[in-house]
Parts: C-alpha cells; sequence; structure tokens
C-alpha cells in the first residue's frame, strides 16, 4: 500500500474524540496554522478514497503541497505523538504507574499521609481493573510502608498483606493456566482443524479438563469468569455444539453488562463478544436474539 494511503486511512481511522484531541493539543502548540495542520484538514475532508492529484489541484496555493512528502511524515509523526498522549490519559495502567511515581516521591520527602492515600488510590484501581502485574508491585510497597511505620502493631497488618499477595498470586496463576488452555483451544479452531480426528480431539478434551478444573474457583473475577467462558466457547464452537457455544458465549455477554467499566475500557472485545454472540445466536436457531443483538451492533 502506497504511503500516502496508509496516512490517509490513519486519519480516517481516529474517532472524532482523537480528532478534536489532536487539534487542540496542536493549537496549544501554536501549530494550528502550521502547513501539517492545513494538509490534516485537507486529507481529512476527502472522503472514501484518496486523491493526491486532487488535494495538489484544490490546495495549489498552499506551502504544503509544495513540500508535500516532508509534510505528510511530520503530519504523520505528529499524529501518532499526539495519539500516544491521548491513550496514555485514557489506560488505566499508566493512572497506576504516575500514582506509584508519586508514591515514591512522597516516601522521598518524608509525607507519609500522603504517601498512605497514594498507595490507597493505585490499591483501589488495580483491584477494579484487575490489574495483576501492578498489584503485586502496591502490596510490596504497602508492606515497606506497614514496616517504616507500625512498629507497635506490626504482626495484623502484615500477615495481612501476606495473605493478599497469597490470593494475588493465585489469581495469577489462574488466568495463565486458563488463557494457556484456551490458545490452544482456539489455535485448534481457528486453524480449522479436523474435529474428528481423534489424536486432536484428545488433545482438545484434556485441555478443557484443565479449564474444568477452576470450575468454582473464579470468585468475582472478571478476567477469570471471561477466561473461563471464551476457553469453553472456542471448545463447543469447534465441536459444532451449537447450543453450547451461545449459552457460554452469553455469559461472557452478561459479564460484561454486570461490569460497565470493563466495557468501556475494552471496546473491542466488547463488541467481539458482541459479535461471536449474534453469530452463534444464529446457529442456535435464536433468531428472536439474534434480531436483538444486530440492533445493538447497530447502535
Amino acid at each position: 500500500m502506497p504511503t500516502q494511503e496508509e496516512l490517509f486511512q490513519l486519519i480516517k481511522s481516529l474517532t472524532p474524540s482523537e480528532k478534536r484531541y489532536f487539534k487542540v493539543n496542536a493549537s496549544k502548540g501554536g501549530d494550528a496554522k502550521s502547513n501539517y495542520m492545513e494538509l490534516f484538514e485537507a486529507m481529512d475532508a476527502q472522503k472514501e478514497e484518496y486523491d493526491e492529484q486532487k488535494l495538489k489541484t484544490k490546495h495549489s496555493k498552499k506551502p504544503f503541497v509544495k513540500y508535500l512528502s516532508a509534510e505528510k511524515k511530520q503530519l504523520r509523526e505528529q499524529v501518532m505523538k499526539q495519539m500516544r498522549a491521548y491513550r496514555t490519559e485514557l489506560s488505566i495502567d499508566n493512572r497506576i504507574y504516575e500514582l506509584l511515581q508519586d508514591e515514591r516521591f512522597y516516601r522521598d520527602k518524608g509525607l507519609k499521609g500522603l504517601r498512605e492515600k497514594t498507595l490507597s488510590k493505585a490499591k483501589d484501581l488495580a483491584a477494579k481493573y484487575e490489574r495483576f502485574y501492578l498489584s503485586h508491585e502496591i502490596l510490596e510497597r504497602e508492606l515497606l510502608f506497614v514496616e517504616e511505620f507500625e512498629e507497635q502493631s506490626l504482626t495484623e497488618p502484615v500477615l495481612r498483606l501476606l495473605t493478599e499477595q497469597r490470593q494475588l498470586a493465585v489469581n495469577q496463576n489462574t488466568l495463565s493456566e486458563l488463557d494457556s488452555k484456551n490458545r490452544e483451544i482456539f489455535t485448534a479452531f481457528r486453524s480449522g482443524e479436523d474435529a474428528k480426528n481423534p489424536i486432536t480431539t484428545h488433545r482438545l478434551e484434556t485441555a478443557i479438563a484443565g479449564v474444568e478444573i477452576f470450575r468454582g474457583k473464579l470468585g468475582n473475577s472478571f478476567l477469570l469468569q471471561s477466561m473461563f467462558y471464551t476457553a469453553h466457547f472456542n471448545y463447543h464452537s469447534f465441536f459444532g455444539n451449537h447450543q453450547d457455544s451461545y449459552e457460554y458465549c452469553e455469559k461472557q455477554y452478561s459479564l460484561f453488562s454486570e461490569n460497565p467499566h470493563f466495557k468501556q475500557e475494552r471496546p473491542i472485545n466488547y463488541k467481539i463478544c458482541v459479535a461471536n454472540l449474534i453469530s452463534r445466536a444464529r446457529l442456535a436457531n435464536k433468531t428472536e436474539r439474534f434480531l436483538e443483538l444486530i440492533e445493538e451492533l447497530k447502535g
């Protein structure tokens, strides 16, 4: 694909809020009337296909046309620079990392109260969005905090935090195991392996048995339940068990509905879930449900 078409597709892929963010930040930097911003507006004004000759003719008197290749390169760099910043502001991970940076600063300055509040905020955010890998770091810092300031009543808070660490390790291990089994099942499904091949059948039955070990041990975790349902969905899809596949996909859909913050944070995953449910509703002859989901997808 020609480079100019890639830039055009990049611009057209931006959401209205992303475009607004890009333009606002260009204005803050004094670039609102720059050549690359004029090029952005010109390219964005084109509809379905990029026509460079038409762009040159229409904007022949504008400076960006004279150095078009250089301006396109700068435009692409600026778009990606702003989109990285945009995603950083939205990212839960980055919000937690920033809180951990603040906590370290407060520690260095001896600001106990601010440090404690910051750790609490980071912990709540990591727990809400199930960032197991970041929760481990937060617990380590909480232990250090307790050891520094709880000289008289050290045992109870330390034991509590150690118990949290052990449960966290269990959750991390469970997620890793479920993910591994699901990838094994999904690979067979996606690759179109023969469901009647006894070797393949045995391998996937062993994999789903490994998933079943965790039934009843998932607690209220969105990630663990979602991975559990996904593995079963893929397993039954592979073997053409449309009713069972539909039911597990419906469970995953309900999980998103019960946890709207994950729906908001993972919009692509949610759309994939809805698309999968539409497909399985059709195969399972759930006509009414199929039509409901089609309307949701349109919205």
